[in-house]
């Protein structure tokens, strides 16, 4: 019963947090897969553009980074249509602009300090809804973010990109051991 009567304050939430998960994970800076480009260049097998990669962790920020303002707009307006409190969420949103943005103005560094402030809010709007059990609700979305990695076969590719670099090796080694007694 609780759950139905909050469910778009709930929505709106785990909506800004998915996003602003991905937001923060973009401004850790390079991913794996940056980390690989970077080897593939240096070993010549692949072209690499570092700041192009930037560039793209750059763009998707600037793309969905005020989806995470807008869904907590949405959750304050949620709550003031129940009737519940949510002081502290406008409040922290007053503190930021109208159309807050991925990017400082005037360069090209995430702005963080919004996105802090984001975390904040959804820490807010918990703290003002203890009828809902947001322990519960973590643990239901990571329970089926497991489950969905498990259906795709997440161990299995992990089991097969180790036997791919294993048979990378073992034919790199060959070519070696080729190049090697051919020139004997």
């Amino acid at each position: 019963m609780t759950e139905a009567r909050y469910a778009a304050v709930i929505r709106h939430v785990g909506i800004a947090r998915t996003v602003l998960d991905r937001f923060e994970a973009l401004a850790r800076g390079p991913s794996r897969t940056d980390a690989l480009g970077d080897a593939l260049g240096r070993i010549g097998t692949q072209s690499y553009d570092r700041d192009a990669a930037r560039q793209l962790r750059i763009g998707e920020a600037t793309q969905i980074f005020p989806e995470v303002w807008i869904n907590l707009d949405a959750t304050a307006a949620a709550l003031r249509a129940l009737g519940e409190p949510c002081s502290a969420l406008e409040g922290i949103r007053a503190g930021e602009e109208p159309h807050p943005q991925a990017i400082r103005l005037g360069s090209d560094e995430l702005n963080l300090q919004s996105a802090h402030a984001a975390r904040a809010a959804i820490a807010a709007v918990e703290a003002a809804t203890p009828a809902v059990d947001w322990a519960a609700i973590a643990r239901a979305d990571a329970a089926f973010a497991d489950d969905a990695y498990r259906q795709l076969g997440g161990r299995s590719r992990k089991a097969v990109g180790i036997i791919g670099v294993v048979l990378m090796l073992v034919v790199l080694g060959c070519f070696v051991a080729i190049k090697i007694l051919g020139n004997s």
